[in-house]
This record gives structure tokens, sequence and C-alpha cells, in this order.
């Protein structure tokens, strides 16, 4: 803490590697990290139009979904996003979910939730004519609410958000109070969070911190005026690991694109 009040008196100190006076601050400097970004982008996406780990490999539809959602956030602020890219990328998604949906053994899971969301931004759903014999839902966004119980408190703030963006929202509103079974709350110090589970906080769709965000992003789309989205803004605040930040440059991206909304 004292050396963040150092840095907040605008001491040149050294901070884990950065300096006090980050450039990132400086318009020009921002714009170039932008474009240097959206360059690397680009140059990685794969030739079916999604995205690996690596330059040349497979395209995976967790990493599509994240590259798409950032793609779209950026667009969102104005940031000039290539359509042709952006257009490939959600093809391949969907082209991606739709395979998913054939598989005998697909079960609901945040991942799908994620494309499924990410494609809402859109307006676009992944959906098949189910095989002879295959009862279940065609459509992801279907077959995701059948499964919903199935989900955790990631997945369904993800599948809450997707039905709102598709104006589903009296169905989004039955995903958002099932979400509110899992509310935990300290009326003295005022603070609201969501109860995530213990095992497997390693994988992103089991962390405390963006599960809680992304909850506070549903929140905020759906209930705007809900007395727990500044109680929850101000559990996330108070969860900070490292100052100014929480444990990752991901949950960190998170949280700020939550309290932001």
């Amino acid at each position: 803490l004292e050396e963040i009040r150092r840095v907040e008196r605008g001491e040149n100190i050294r901070i884990y590697g950065t300096y006090a006076d980050s450039p990132i601050f400086e318009q020009a400097e921002l714009d170039k990290i932008v474009r240097t970004g959206l360059e690397r982008i680009a140059n990685m996406q794969q030739g079916d139009g999604g995205w690996g780990w690596w330059a040349q490999d497979r395209s995976s539809a967790y990493l599509t979904s994240y590259v798409l959602y950032a793609l779209t956030e950026a667009a969102r602020c104005d940031v000039q996003v290539d359509r042709n890219v952006v257009d490939r990328g959600m093809n391949s998604l969907k082209n991606a979910e739709e395979a998913d949906l054939r598989d005998p053994l697909w079960r609901p899971h945040a991942q799908h939730a994620f494309a499924a969301y990410v494609l809402s931004l859109r307006g676009l759903r992944a959906k098949i004519e189910p095989a002879k014999g295959d009862d279940r839902p065609g459509d992801l966004i279907e077959r995701l609410w059948v499964g919903r119980d199935k989900l955790g408190l990631y997945g369904k703030a993800l599948l809450a958000m997707a039905m709102a963006e598709l104006k589903d929202l009296d169905r989004a509103r039955t995903v958002l109070a099932n979400i509110m079974q899992y509310r935990q709350a300290n009326d003295e110090t005022q603070l609201v969070w969501f109860r995530t589970p213990q095992e497997g906080w390693w994988y992103w769709w089991n962390s405390d911190i963006e599960a809680n965000a992304m909850v506070l992003r549903a929140i905020v789309r759906l209930d705007p005026k809900s007395d727990d989205a500044p109680r929850l803004v101000k559990w996330l605040l108070n969860n900070r690991r490292n100052g100014y930040y929480w444990r990752s440059t991901r949950d960190t991206t998170m949280c700020v694109a939550a309290i932001s909304d």
C-alpha cells in the first residue's frame, strides 16, 4: 500500500517491473498498442477463420470465442476492427458449435455458453437439424436452456446475457433468478458475492473473480437498478490480490469490463 501511495504522489519508482508513469496513459501510445494487437490477431487467424493457441495451430472454439469477444468489445468502444476478420471468425465459431451439437456425448458447459454469447453479439445462433431419433434441441441456446441446471454460475451468466442479446428477456431473467440462488451477502459491510465451487478453481469457468464479474454484467444488463450491483462491485474491488489488479491480466480484464458496464 505504501508503494501505491508513492505512485499516487507521482514518484517515479518501479513496481513489479513497470514504471509508475506508464506510457499506456498516453493516447498516441495506446493507439499504437491497439494497432499492434489487432495486427497480431489478424496474422494469427487460421485458414478456417478461427484461432488456436499458436499462429500455426488447429482452431479452438474457446480461443475463437475469446478473440471474437475482445474484437466485438473493441468495436463497441469505437476501435476500427476489420469486419472481415470478425465475420470469418464468427462463421468458424458457428460451424464448430454446430459440429459439437451432433456429438452424442455433448453436455452443457460454460465453454458452449461462452460461444453462444459471442455469437449472439452478432445476432447469430448455432443450430442444426438433429439426426433421426435424437430428441435433443438442435439450437445451441435451446439446448443450454434445457440443461441450464447443469451449468455453473459462469455458464448461467453467459446464457442469460446471450438470451438478452437475442431479445429473449423473459427467459433471460429466469436464468438470472436461478443465479440469485447462489447469492451471499454481508449487510454490515454492504458486500454481495455469488458462491462458486471450491474444486477445480484453476479452470476459468470456476474462477470466483471471473464468475462474479460476469454475474455483475448479467445483473447490470437485466436488472440495472439492482442494489446488488454496487455491492458486488465493492466485493470485486476488495478481492484484488495485487493492489491495482487481480490475479491475472485476464480476470483483471473481465473485472474492468464489468465495472465499466
